[in-house]
């Protein structure tokens, strides 16, 4: 069954012209027809030419052309019989004769290299040209084996089918059979239609890379060009990548050219931090100073000068943002080519949550400081690791506690032990009062504490029991 795999994009407004037998290859030997190859660009040369070939690249197709490389002819696929050339030959006439059992199609060889009549570089050889059937005029023969089979999974493998446009631009003819034989066992067959706007396409792709009569080596330049425009693609995606996790970061990473004054590269994020675009601060580099805080300008715009000196900066300041104050920091590095200021990249962060941390901390040593300036208890640091008595020197200053009381002990508690007499009730336990502390001897103390609680130490007992 034939399986059609292209539909005709649309007919030519005139018939076209039938293609010109250039060369008989039957007399030809192989130097000839490598001589003959060399003059145009050949059916199977089609997708190598505009670098849809998996088998052949551009600049293999180049050097080829050059007599850079060797090639074999067409049928020759030597002694050796691993190569698929020479099972490709070995198995034409066998495909060609199941395709006639297959369609009733009647087949014959066309045994010459054939030439476009008005493009004289494009050539064609043909496996075989169909007889009297109305709808199809030319087939194509292939061989697959068991590794190549995948590339036919889909239909016609995209590089076969410029081969067959090539072929149906080269001799006029409107469509094209080919039959495949996969794996040496199962046979198939597409039907390929003339496709007009292709072939107007093809053409001058072709052209443009041919080597012909001491043209320069514009295919070795193409493959250049693919390779540069590759390297770029690589390149943009990588840049897009990296673009991408700049934008993702809190802070706003920029450079600066300092010649034209101007921002070649802001990260997203100034969008959150400063409210304003990418797309503004590359109109207008000094837009981020209209938001400046008017105590901090001077200075700020001072040591934004400075950084094209050739000065590093870090820097915080502070900007007014939708009627709110807000801090940021800004670290740069000048860039220095022979002595001058090329660019300048920097970092800016949004640091007002630290400030406004700090600002409470503040708040709040100043609220202790003046509680404690009110009240007569005193406040010292005492570095134990050091001996560094800190409340000695606060009170050599005048600045320790009005009354204080220093005394010396020990105790020999384990770990959690008096939290857990304490726990216990073990201990009978009374409030701080300053009279009892500061006033009463202090062989008067343990009984005016124990009054505290109520209770007169003449009436305790050493036993203890219950009721």
């Amino acid at each position: 069954m034939v399986q059609p795999v292209v539909s005709p994009v649309g007919s030519s407004p005139t018939k076209p012209r039938p293609a010109l037998r250039l060369v008989k290859t039957q007399d030809l030997d192989r130097d000839q027809w490598l001589q003959v190859r060399k003059g145009g660009i050949g059916s199977s040369d089609a997708a190598a030419a505009v670098g849809l070939n998996p088998y052949q690249s551009q600049l293999e197709l180049w050097m080829e052309k050059t007599g850079r490389a060797p090639v074999a002819p067409p049928g020759d696929g030597g002694a050796d019989d691993l190569s698929p050339m020479y099972w490709g030959s070995l198995l034409e006439p066998i495909v060609a004769a199941h395709y006639t059992r297959h369609t009733g199609n009647r087949v014959r060889r066309i045994n010459a290299v054939l030439q476009h009549p008005e493009h004289p570089w494009m050539l064609a050889n043909i496996d075989r040209e169909v007889m009297g059937a109305p709808d199809v005029q030319l087939l194509e023969c292939k061989t697959a084996g068991i590794q190549g089979a995948w590339l036919w999974r889909d239909g016609v493998p995209e590089y076969v089918q410029l081969q067959v446009q090539h072929q149906l631009a080269v001799t006029g003819k409107q469509a094209a059979d080919v039959a495949v034989l996969l794996g040496g066992q199962e046979l198939q067959i597409f039907r390929i239609e003339r496709d007009e706007e292709l072939a107007a396409r093809l053409a001058p792709r072709i052209l443009a890379i041919r080597l012909l009569d001491g043209a320069p080596d514009a295919l070795a330049l193409a493959a250049a060009n693919r390779q540069r425009r590759s390297a770029e693609e690589d390149r943009n995606r990588a840049e897009e990548r990296l673009e991408q996790v700049l934008d993702s970061l809190d802070d706003v990473i920029w450079t600066l050219e300092a010649e034209e004054r101007r921002f070649s590269f802001v990260s997203g994020a100034t969008q959150r931090l400063s409210g304003h675009s990418a797309a503004e601060l590359y109109a207008n580099a000094m837009r981020w100073a209209d938001d400046l805080h008017p105590a901090d300008r001077e200075a700020t715009l001072a040591a934004f000068e400075r950084q094209f000196a050739g000065e590093a900066a870090d820097q915080e300041f502070r900007i007014i943002r939708d009627g709110e104050v807000r801090w940021l920091r800004v670290r740069s590095h000048p860039v220095v080519v022979a002595e001058r200021v090329v660019r300048i990249h920097g970092i800016t962060q949004d640091v007002t949550s630290l400030h406004r941390a700090m600002d409470r901390l503040a708040a709040s040593e100043e609220r202790l400081r003046r509680a404690l300036g009110a009240s007569e208890v005193g406040v010292w640091d005492w570095a134990v690791e050091t001996g560094n008595l800190q409340f000695v020197l606060a009170v050599a200053d005048g600045n320790g506690p009005a009354r204080m009381l220093v005394t010396l002990g020990y105790a020999g508690w384990g770990a959690g032990q008096l939290e857990s007499e304490m726990g216990q009730n073990a201990w009978l336990s009374v409030g701080a009062d300053d009279h009892i502390i500061f006033d009463v001897p202090p062989e008067e103390r343990y009984p005016a504490a124990l009054k505290l609680l109520g209770i007169d130490p003449v009436m305790l007992a050493g036993d203890a029991g219950h009721a």
